[in-house]
């Protein structure tokens, strides 16, 4: 059967979704450390839904009907691609797949902080973010319209930041940067001021006892203000100013200050470095300056400690600077008569640091004139003359009985308007052109010769006697010498009237009459009168006998006197005998000779005992006290307190005493110390008096042994300490009558050092005194020599075991000066005036007729008569030559 045309087979069918189209404008927005905000635009036709992708090391899948989704919980500072594609109602059908990659900003960095900050650098450190992160970008500014704007990047967490500026304020900002170099992460920023830089040239000017006045140069770079901090050993303050100056007030005198000062930022914490400088502020004005004890060359001053703090003291005088830690000072060598103005500074621990001086003003004492000598006696006046002292002096005062007082310039003077028969003391004092200071008074006392009498007459003449009768002079007398022709010797008489009898019959006679002073040596003028006898009428046989009896009588009456005197020798008996020479005064070398033959004869006894107790009234308190006793070796040979050395004082008021004593000799009143040989105790003291005396020169005229001569060896073998001073044995030289040995004394305080000779006359005896004179008379050359040399403005040290035999050698050097510059001697004066400074100068009569004996031999070497001694000379000063080249 043929197939139906109009019938239809049976329809398949089958349905399909279209591809959505694809999504337009994919953007990413909002785009956080762990979240991004994506956005699109709906695609032409229809879709159902979104699906949505992203992807970084894993896939995350989601949906959404809505043309944006916000995708979260990503990790920061990653690349993420994110992918949308429309997809259709059968949920299976996809559109075209847009994609679009993105990173999420890097996290914010944790803990940035600012270290090592300096004037131009500072270095930041932070911790690293969460998430991921390629490098840091950096960026810093300054204050002042971004002053110094700068950037760099890195990759560590941290960086050190150069080339800032000192003191100013910057602003450093960190932001974490993703790899695509652009996706930032929040910038963390920290402001910072850099160290403000050090202040320059810090000065210290105008300095005061209580302030200073600082100044320094502005630190380069910024700066807020400064701080300046002060202290010295009990206080401190501080202070802030803006200035580059500051007068810092209220400061303790002489003390040391350490000043700071310091640049603070404009935060007012962030400070520089530090300068720092010490100071002494000026010590105060020293209080109370006086001036005690005024010699010829020396004076004593005294002051007051100044307020605050001082560590020692400078004393400027002339060209002069002496440096002392006490609160006074004795100055030597100065010039008699001059004026001198001390200045006296405070002087603060750093030795440099001075106070304004106190001063004073002063003349020096004029030294004592010597030789005073009356000439010209008149019986109304007197003629003057003496030597020109050494230093300086304005004027010289004349005093004399009565309080009569008159001003000269010259060296003599003529006293004029005198009484007659009077006993005048004339004393000169040299004074200084303050017409104040005045030396030390010289007295001479001297008669003036009585008027001659008046109207002799003669009366009641007999054949063998005359009665003679004349007026009172003018002014006075003591007694009438009455003389006449053949007749040697003379009468005196209180009266005015004289019954001269056994006279012979016949004669002519002539009476002379003078008036004599109570010196009994000082005459008038004579008055004579010549008169005969009566001539007798007859012989007279028993007048004859009475003669003859009475003459028998007066020769009986003669040989009595002369036996009795025959061991006294008198002026009487020696006529040609000046008459100054039986007197213990001062005579010329010429008469020398035959005093000593006189003397020697008789022995010295009676003037040794009238020297024994010379000056041994005066007060010995201070060599008496209960605590000086144990410094004594004698208890007979204690120090006068007027002319005892003295010691300064270290703690305890006696530790002034030292048994010793100034002894004046030619040259000064000061030039010799007479001292006691040091005990074991009193080592330390003695060699403390020859650092404080400025002593060169030793002499020693005792043997060392302390069980017989009690002498302890005062000196080192080597090197030892008495106290502050270090003494050391340099060299010693033993001869046959004497060792000569150096010393090396340190003061320890003060590191200065001196070298002092010791001449060690080791030919004395055990008992009495040297043998020959020549041996002692060549060592003192040789002492001599060497304190010219060393010892001119110091005095010499002379010992020997109490300091008594030490008269024997000073009293030789002061005679050997009396004899070669004044051609005078005088032996008792020269013993008198030591006694007067230290008892018992000469122990024993011994040692006075030794004196004597050295200066009889002194002045016959001057006159040739004793060769030996003038070979000794010679070779004395041959021997210090030698010893001076053994010492080298």
């Amino acid at each position: 059967m043929a197939a139906d045309q109009s019938t239809e087979g049976e329809t398949v069918c089958i349905s399909n979704y279209t591809k959505p189209d694809v999504i337009r404008n994919l953007t990413v927005n909002n785009i956080t450390t762990s979240s991004v905000f994506l956005r699109w635009n709906e695609p032409g036709g229809k879709r159902d839904f979104f699906k949505i992708q992203w992807t970084d090391d894993k896939t995350n899948r989601n949906s959404t009907t809505n043309t944006f989704y916000n995708i979260t919980d990503l990790t920061a500072g990653v690349s993420y691609t994110f992918c949308i594609t429309a997809v259709a109602s059968d949920q299976s059908t996809e559109g075209e797949t847009v994609c679009i990659s993105n990173y999420t900003k890097p996290d914010v960095i944790w803990n940035l902080t600012v270290n090592n900050i300096t004037t131009s650098s500072v270095f930041l450190t932070w911790t690293e973010p969460a998430g991921n992160r390629s490098f840091f970008k950096l960026k810093w500014t300054g204050e002042r319209l971004d002053l110094n704007r700068n950037a760099t990047e890195t990759t560590d967490t941290s960086y050190n930041i150069t080339g800032l500026t000192a003191g100013v304020n910057y602003t450093f900002c960190i932001t974490a940067v993703a790899a695509d170099k652009s996706t930032e992460g929040e910038t963390v920023c920290i402001s910072q001021f850099t160290r403000p830089n050090v202040v320059r040239n810090l000065r210290v000017s105008e300095i005061t006892p209580s302030s200073v006045f600082l100044t320094w140069d502005e630190p380069v770079g910024n700066r807020s203000f400064f701080k300046l901090n002060w202290t010295d050993e009990k206080t401190a303050n501080h202070v802030t100013t803006n200035n580059i100056w500051y007068n810092i007030t209220d400061l303790t005198a002489g003390a040391n200050y350490t000043f700071i000062i310091t640049a603070v930022a404009a935060d007012q914490s962030t400070e520089g470095e530090s300068v720092v400088t010490s100071n002494y502020t000026r010590p105060d004005v020293i209080m109370n300056l006086t001036a005690d004890d005024i010699t010829t060359s020396s004076v004593l001053l005294n002051w007051t400690k100044p307020n605050g703090q001082s560590s020692c003291y400078r004393v400027e005088y002339e060209d002069m600077n002496v440096i002392t830690e006490n609160t006074f000072i004795k100055i030597n060598d100065l010039i008699p008569g001059a004026q001198y103005t001390f200045k006296v500074f405070a002087v603060a621990a750093d030795h440099v640091t001075e106070g304004r001086s106190s001063l004073i003003s002063l003349y020096t004492k004029p030294d004592v004139i010597k030789n005073l000598i009356v000439h010209d006696i008149t019986t109304s006046s007197v003629f003057l003359t003496w030597n020109e002292l050494h230093g300086i002096r304005s004027s010289f005062k004349v005093q004399w009985t009565d309080d009569k007082t008159n001003e000269i310039t010259n060296t003599s003077y003529n006293m004029t308007d005198l009484t007659a028969g009077v006993s005048y003391t004339f004393c000169i004092t040299a004074v200084a052109a303050d017409q104040s200071t005045e030396g030390e008074t010289v007295c001479i006392s001297q008669f003036t010769k009585p008027e001659k009498i008046r109207n002799l007459r003669v009366t009641n003449v007999t054949i063998s006697s005359v009665f003679l009768t004349w007026d009172e002079p003018a002014g006075n007398r003591d007694f009438f010498r009455i003389q006449w022709t053949e007749k040697r010797t003379y009468l005196t008489t209180s009266n005015t009237s004289y019954n001269i009898t056994d006279l012979t019959a016949g004669v002519s006679y002539t009476f002379c009459i003078t008036a004599v002073a109570a010196d009994q040596s000082t005459e008038g003028e004579n008055v004579c009168i010549s008169q005969y006898t009566e001539s007798p009428d007859a012989p007279n046989t028993w007048l004859i006998v009475g003669v003859v009896l009475a003459v028998i009588c007066l020769l009986f009456i003669i040989i009595l006197i002369f036996f009795f005197y025959s061991r006294r020798r008198t002026k009487e008996q020696y006529p040609d005998i000046p008459l100054h020479i039986f007197s213990n005064t001062a005579m010329r070398i010429e008469d020398y000779e035959e005093y000593f033959k006189w003397k020697h004869a008789d022995g010295f006894a009676e003037d040794y005992e009238e020297l024994k107790s010379v000056g041994t009234a005066q007060s010995k308190n201070a060599s008496l006290a209960i605590e000086n006793k144990g410094k004594n070796r004698e208890s007979n040979v204690l120090p006068y307190d007027s002319s005892r050395v003295k010691l300064s004082v270290c703690g305890s008021p006696f530790d002034d005493y030292i048994n010793a004593s100034y002894v004046p000799g030619y040259k000064s009143r000061e030039e010799f110390i007479a001292a006691q040989c040091p005990l074991p105790a009193t080592m330390d003291e003695f060699w403390r008096m020859i650092w404080e005396k400025n002593i060169y020169t030793i002499v020693m005229l005792t043997k060392c042994n302390e069980q017989v001569l009690k002498c302890e060896k005062y000196w080192p073998s080597g090197t030892n300490n008495y106290h502050d001073i270090s003494v050391t044995t340099t060299s010693e030289a033993e001869l046959e009558s004497w060792t000569i040995r150096d010393f090396g004394i340190k003061n320890v305080k003060t590191a200065e050092t001196r070298n002092i000779c010791q001449f060690h006359f080791t030919a004395w005896p055990d008992h009495g005194v040297p043998q020959a004179t020549e041996v002692l008379i060549d060592f003192r050359c040789l002492v001599r020599k060497h304190m010219n040399q060393y010892s001119r403005h110091s005095p010499t040290v002379v010992h020997c075991s109490s300091g008594v035999a030490t008269g024997v050698f000073i009293a030789i050097d002061h005679l050997i000066f009396q004899i070669e510059r004044d051609s005078m001697v005088d032996v008792y004066g020269i013993v008198t005036d030591m006694q007067m400074h230290r008892p018992l100068m000469l122990q024993t009569e011994e040692q006075y007729s030794y004196l004597h004996q050295c200066v009889y031999e002194i002045i016959r070497s001057r006159t040739g008569t004793n060769l030996g001694l003038i070979y000794q000379n010679t070779a004395a000063h041959q021997t210090y030559e030698n010893t001076k080249y053994l010492k080298q």
